[in-house]
């Protein structure tokens, strides 16, 4: 019994396999004939569909007569080296029924080889090749190269001059610290390009990363290399002098992430070091770039003030009716944020916005130099529309005076297309108080939201950030989201690589503002945390601490707690410190309908950011229609703090509003 059933064979080679059927005279009528070099990577495979039923066999010949069953190739492709000429079919047995059988597929075998790769420098390499031409009538052979894994006759291509069975060439200009694949090839008379096996090399290169995870008497230091063969050794060098060599002190490394990571302990406190990347190839050192650190203060050694404290204050708010509209006319603007610079009277108001209804694309400055009575015209420091081909927005701009007078303006900027390789914190810097900005400098730190710094006592900078990139951009069910915290000592030039400061599982924390707590009490930032029902929470670590993640999560917990004392859900929050050592936070509670017709509240805590209490509404009892959101708090004076606030308008307008309130004893 013989079933009627068609199987066709499809023949396709990983590395270029040529037909040559209209070449040459064909053995047997219902075959494919083809050619390869020897050691290329072949795949036959069958075109099954699910009609089709029945064991599959393969099966080959030498002489294509008698078949042979090739162990281990029962499926519809069929992937092997060739090393030899050879017949190839499918044999396909059902039940009792007779087998039927594919195409008989011809593989003439060229026997040319790539024989090895040596002598690879930064931009050079030494590829040798045999080619033994057979039946071949060969007018050109050399070696094809390129980037990709299976260079062609579209690739680089080195022929040779000599014409000898064995030769070796040399590539020259070669990128640095870049992965090759070279392979040999023949061209015939015939107009055939016919390449060999593929071999790969990596040009030479050691680079250091700028990212270095520092501590007070540590660092983890991040290095990539590049070699072929690969180095016999390779690590870090490092001093307290500059330009370590191999007399330095050295620390061997070890495989992370795809690189190589090496930690160097014991080191001393507020001490700089330089450090190189090193690798020992065929007995020779090769360096990366020298790359200086500061390590951490040791805030073990600083005194806290441990004294009891009782909140003694309270704000008591101007009438909504004397606030400011602060933010450009006819732009819509949100998340104002203000700093004064120095003792000054000079102030600077940040927010994004756009000229149109929502828009969070553009990053915009406003001065004052009357301690916020005017302001000069919008500028618009990063405009989305010099960058649209790169970006989707920038937004979430805060701004800090460091204690060397720099301002840093960090601010949420997503790339296009928006993957987490392409998504940043960008944070522009001024040295002349803020007439001039240097940069961006950009950090990726994966899909994130609204970078907040503080300055610690000894210098160092931590930046935190809303971070979704470990649920981004796929998410079964919800996006969740932690908060990211990064250190610099280098005044924000360069940064660790982030660890989680903040996470409630299945929960989104997020727009984390941090406050260097008086009496060097630690850290302590605000958080919202959407998905719950409670929000926001105040998370802490003593200033010589780590972050502390707690299981579970508890209203009360010894490194993180909620704010309480209020009913409805706190988004949106701000914190800073009082002089007279309470800490002031505000937030938004949702109204129902849409989340920008939300109302501010604040409250005051103690000086450990516990026991919020004092409860009011600045801005009164809104219109339904109206919100006010996103706000942040100004210290004016010792005795004067304002409330900048997103002021939502019916119809979808939006603009930063000024609101005073005076400190007064309860």
């Amino acid at each position: 019994m013989k079933h009627k059933k068609i199987y066709r064979l499809s023949t396709s080679c990983i590395l270029f396999i040529i037909s040559w059927a209209s070449l040459h005279a064909q053995v047997y009528t219902d075959s494919i004939f083809r050619i390869a070099g020897k050691g290329q990577e072949i795949n036959l495979n069958l075109l099954w569909f699910s009609i089709n039923h029945g064991d599959i066999q393969w099966q080959s010949s030498s002489d294509g007569t008698t078949w042979s069953d090739i162990q281990e190739a029962a499926t519809e492709d069929y992937l092997f080296t060739a090393q030899s000429s050879s017949f190839f079919r499918a044999e396909i047995s059902s039940g009792t029924c007779d087998p039927v059988y594919s195409k008989i597929t011809r593989l003439e075998v060229a026997d040319i080889t790539t024989v090895s790769v040596d002598s690879v420098t930064a931009q050079q390499a030494r590829i040798s090749c045999v080619v033994n031409a057979g039946d071949f009538d060969i007018i050109e052979q050399g070696v094809a190269y390129d980037t990709r894994p299976y260079p062609g006759e579209t690739s680089y291509l080195e022929p040779d001059t000599t014409g000898d069975a064995v030769f070796s060439l040399k590539l020259d200009s070669l990128e640095t610290g870049v992965t090759y694949y070279a392979r040999v090839y023949i061209r015939t008379a015939d107009g055939l390009f016919i390449p060999g096996n593929v071999l790969s090399f990596s040009t030479l290169s050691i680079t250091l990363d700028d990212r270095i995870n520092i501590a007070s008497r540590s660092a983890r230091l991040f290095y990539a290399i590049s070699s072929t063969p690969e180095p016999g050794e390779h690590g870090i060098l490092y001093s307290t002098v500059p330009e370590p060599d191999s007399s330095s002190a050295s620390v061997a490394g070890e495989a992370a992430d795809g690189g190589f990571s090496a930690e160097l302990t014991a080191l001393d406190p507020v001490t700089t070091y330089y450090a190189v990347a090193y690798m020992i190839r065929d007995g020779m050192y090769h360096y990366s770039d020298v790359k200086t650190f500061r390590t951490f203060t040791d805030y073990s050694t600083y005194p806290v003030d441990n004294g009891p404290f009782e909140k003694a204050n309270q704000i008591v708010w101007n009438d909504p009716s004397t606030a400011r509209k602060i933010s450009q006319d006819g732009y819509y603007s949100e998340y104002g944020r203000v700093i004064r610079l120095g003792t000054s009277d000079s102030l600077l108001l940040v927010y994004h916005g756009g000229p149109n209804t929502g828009d969070w694309v553009n990053i915009c400055l406003r001065r004052s130099v009357d301690n916020g009575e005017t302001w000069t015209p919008q500028e618009i420091l990063m405009n989305i529309n010099d960058y649209s081909t790169d970006f989707w927005r920038f937004c979430n701009p805060e701004l800090i005076e460091l204690d060397n007078g720099w301002i840093l303006l960090p601010y949420t900027a997503n790339g296009k297309p928006e993957t987490n390789d392409n998504c940043y914190v960008h944070i522009l810097t001024s040295k002349d108080r803020g007439q001039t900005w240097e940069g961006p400098n950009a950090i990726v730190t994966g899909r994130s939201w609204e970078p907040s710094i503080v300055q610690l006592p000894g210098g160092e900078l931590e930046m935190f950030y809303s971070s979704e990139a470990k649920w981004w951009p796929v998410a079964e069910v919800e996006r969740y989201q932690e908060i990211h915290a990064i250190r610099s000592t280098d005044r924000g030039l360069t940064w660790s690589y982030p660890t989680i400061a903040a996470y409630y599982p299945e929960k989104r924390d997020g727009m984390p503002v941090p406050v260097l707590l008086q009496g060097n009490r630690g850290v302590a930032f605000i958080i919202e945390t959407v998905l719950h029902w409670r929000s926001p929470y105040i998370v802490h670590r003593e200033l010589a601490g780590e972050w502390d993640l707690p299981d579970p999560i508890l209203d009360e917990g010894d490194t993180r707690w909620a704010v309480t004392g209020f009913t409805g859900h706190g988004g949106a929050p701000y914190m800073i410190q009082l002089p007279t050592g309470e800490t002031l936070i505000s937030f938004h509670v949702y109204r129902g309908g849409d989340w920008k017709q939300s109302n501010m509240h604040v409250m005051i805590g103690d000086n450990d950011a516990r026991n919020f209490g004092e409860l009011t509404t600045p801005w009164g009892n809104l219109p339904v229609d109206q919100g006010a959101i996103l706000s942040s708090i100004f210290l004016k004076d010792d005795s004067t703090v304002v409330l900048v606030t997103s002021r939502n308008q019916a119809g979808g307008g939006s603009a930063i509003y000024w609101l005073e309130g005076t400190i007064v004893p309860n």
